[in-house]
């Protein structure tokens, strides 16, 4: 078992992903204090961890950034999980004395919600990593061991280069697909559906029964 980079992680938002960083953590490093803060929970919870992790939607993590500043001290690192950098790497930029490096792990499930975390989610996943200027010396180390130890495999760009391959192959052909499918469904309809094979079906109409 390695040495934990940080002893005590606080999560701000309990679905999937964050939900997921702490199973995951938890089996890298069973001796390290957790604290999970869900919308709505006083963020003093976050005083004296060293280090932070902002896992709710990018606008909320962005408020979120300032919410924190009074409970944070100059040692702690904080980092996100959004999966667009450039909005939120510029509103940490307007903290100079914040240790801010910008993270998305590139993993998902079918479900969301913390019900469906996985302390396995990022098993062999690609974790974008976007420090920004004048981080510590030390902090994107100890970030990177801490995404290693979650099994995931850490890579570091910019912001504008990662929205920009993100939107290439994550944003853009989700919005395709699902385009795609609403002109799919709204062509066929119901009847048009009684003809489609299973996997059309399912996407279109997850809660209909199985065909016999």
């Amino acid at each position: 078992m390695t040495e934990p980079p940080f002893r005590r992680v606080a999560i701000a938002g309990n679905g999937l992903i964050g939900a997921s960083v702490q199973l995951a953590a938890r089996r890298a490093w069973p001796e390290i204090e957790l604290t999970t803060i869900d919308a709505g929970d006083a963020l003093a919870g976050i005083a004296g961890a060293d280090l932070v992790v902002l896992a709710a939607p990018v606008r909320a993590n962005i408020e979120l950034l300032d919410a924190i500043q009074p409970y944070i001290s100059a040692g702690t690192v904080v980092t996100d999980t959004g999966s667009t950098k450039r909005a939120i790497c510029a509103a940490a930029a307007r903290h100079r004395g914040t240790a801010f490096i910008g993270g998305h792990p590139m993993a998902g499930a079918a479900k969301g919600g913390a019900a469906n975390a996985r302390a396995d989610l990022f098993d062999g996943r690609p974790w974008i990593l976007t420090p920004g200027a004048g981080i510590p010396a030390g902090a994107g180390g100890r970030l990177d061991t801490f995404v290693t130890g979650l099994r995931a495999v850490p890579h570091v760009m910019t912001p504008d280069l990662h929205d920009r391959f993100v939107g290439a192959v994550s944003h853009l052909p989700q919005l395709t697909a699902s385009a795609l499918m609403h002109v799919v469904g709204k062509l066929a309809g119901d009847a048009g559906l009684e003809i489609a094979g299973p996997g059309l079906v399912s996407v279109l109409k997850p809660n209909a029964p199985p065909r016999s």
